[in-house]
């Protein structure tokens, strides 16, 4: 597949800025008579993780296409990461040290976050700091020199974190990756496998433990305080589950005492839940809950180590892995994780919203808009109800029209049946006003319920006018009407009497 012009760019410019460093440490070097020396160091812990991510990446892929699509620019991330890597490095010394590190880096960070094409540019610019991050700032610790921060988690800290403060998360994929990595078939039981893999080789499950437990006890409060689940319709989402078990347990960046780790990871399950609260309810991306807090307990990790206990010995972690175990299939099997948790039910949180539960009308929003995305389109047309009401959401009937001419279009007779009403009482003139102002959802929301022309123009013309609509949106930087210019329109499910 061809790459869209603004990920060319992208490319040409990671390409550019490498060639560029390229020049200034040749310079450097041959104005200070200097001899570089490149050594190859692997590590057993990154050829291990390299292949986990493996694992994750293709059992996700086989669910979602973007996965697959994207294969091919994670892999021009790693050469860049190895190549931006090596030039900092021998700037500053003649020596240079490599090995597999940069691939696990790489593939956590895209595990968690990656740009749209119109912005794949920052997606180098994260890989960077995580690099000048990693060369720059070291501490001792155990009496050797190490880096701080863990090198995938800290730069997602500083991107997600200005995301949010400039409105900027819809030129990312983050909302859709921790959706669909929870479509993956029995996608507890393959992190919690890969996991044990990894801890098999490293003193890390005690973090892991400590963070899910906290998580567990918490969602138990929560619910016998409000009579709803947190997280909707899981105890622990796939993503966070991926969090516990891959990004903290970085064995260079968290504690090695047994009572340092047992904190650490509380403390991340303690934040982790805290945060996703917090950002629910002032309105912020909740699945940014855990990423935004893991570089501060990268700070606090010598502070957590004078905890004391001793570091876990080969036998001890063989114990904490038997306990996690046992403790995964206690929560596996109450449905606390897995696809049975009661929260799929959608009767529940319909029957919550009515009966006013704490944050029940929202938490049945939050289910139908996730159950449309999985592409249960039934879901879509209700979420538009919803959204055109603003009961659970904020009201708002462009995203409602975007949602109901999704269900149309996916062939929910009910749906297009409900565009004429949706249509009237003045909404589609103040849709066509709005999309000649500029706003890309109100003109995707025209073309894709197939209004355009007069009531009674040809079927031909009506869909002219609707795609030219769609491309507009498109243009406008709606990367949905992209999505739906290739799509066949739902005009012809929507009777005439709908077109303004």
């Amino acid at each position: 597949m061809a790459a869209s012009a603004p990920l060319a760019l992208a490319f040409r410019a990671a390409g550019a800025a490498l060639a560029a460093g390229t020049a200034l440490v040749a310079f450097r070097v041959r104005r200070d008579g200097r001899s570089l020396r490149l050594r190859f160091v692997p590590v057993t812990a990154h050829w291990i993780q390299t292949g986990v991510h493996l694992a994750l990446y293709t059992a996700w892929a086989r669910e979602w296409n973007e996965v697959l699509r994207h294969a091919p620019h994670i892999a021009a991330q790693i050469v860049f990461y190895y190549a931006f890597d090596l030039l900092l490095a021998w700037w500053r010394r003649d020596e240079a040290r490599t090995g597999f590190g940069p691939i696990p880096i790489v593939g956590s960070v895209n595990l968690f976050l990656w740009f749209r094409d119109e912005s794949f540019w920052l997606q180098f610019a994260v890989l960077a700091v995580g690099a000048v991050a990693k060369e720059l700032v070291r501490w001792e610790r155990a009496g050797r020199r190490t880096h701080v921060f863990n090198p995938s988690s800290f730069p997602l800290f500083f991107v997600c974190a200005g995301l949010w403060a400039t409105g900027g998360d819809p030129r990312t994929w983050a909302g859709d990756i921790a959706v669909t990595q929870g479509l993956v078939p029995h996608a507890w039981l393959l992190v919690f496998g890969l996991a044990l893999v990894v801890q098999s080789r490293f003193a890390t499950t005690l973090v892991t433990l400590a963070a899910v437990v906290t998580l567990y006890v918490l969602n138990l409060v929560y619910t016998l305080a409000t009579g709803v689940y947190c997280w909707v319709d899981v105890g622990i989402p796939v993503a966070i589950f991926i969090g516990c078990n891959f990004l903290v347990t970085d064995p260079a960046t968290s504690p090695r005492t047994a009572r340092g780790q047992a904190a650490f990871g509380a403390l991340y399950g303690l934040s982790t839940f805290g945060l996703f609260l917090w950002l629910r309810s002032v309105g912020g991306p909740g699945y940014y809950d855990k990423l935004l807090f893991v570089p501060v307990l990268n700070l606090m990790v010598r502070r957590l180590d004078r905890l004391g206990g001793p570091a876990p010995s080969r036998r001890a972690n063989l114990a904490w892995m038997a306990a996690a175990s046992a403790v995964f299939a206690a929560l596996f099997g109450t449905h606390f994780l897995g696809p049975g948790h009661p929260g799929k039910d959608l009767a529940f949180w319909e029957a919550a919203c009515e009966q006013g539960r704490w944050h029940a009308c929202a938490s049945f929003a939050e289910r139908l808009d996730s159950d449309c995305h999985r592409g249960e389109w039934e879901g879509c047309e209700t979420f538009a109800k919803l959204l055109e009401a603003g009961v659970g959401v904020g009201r708002d009937r462009p995203d409602a029209g975007y949602h109901l001419a999704l269900a149309c279009q996916e062939g929910v007779a009910s749906a297009c049946a409900r565009v004429p009403e949706f249509l009237a009482s003045g909404v589609a003139e103040a849709l066509a006003g709005a999309c000649d102002a500029g706003d890309g959802l109100s003109c995707l929301v025209l073309g894709a319920l197939g209004s355009g022309d007069e009531a009674g123009a040809p079927d031909a013309g009506r869909d002219r006018r609707a795609r030219q609509r769609i491309a507009r949106a498109c243009e406008l930087g709606v990367p949905e009407a992209c999505e739906f210019l290739r799509r066949p329109l739902p005009a012809g499910r929507i009777p005439a009497a709908a077109v303004p």
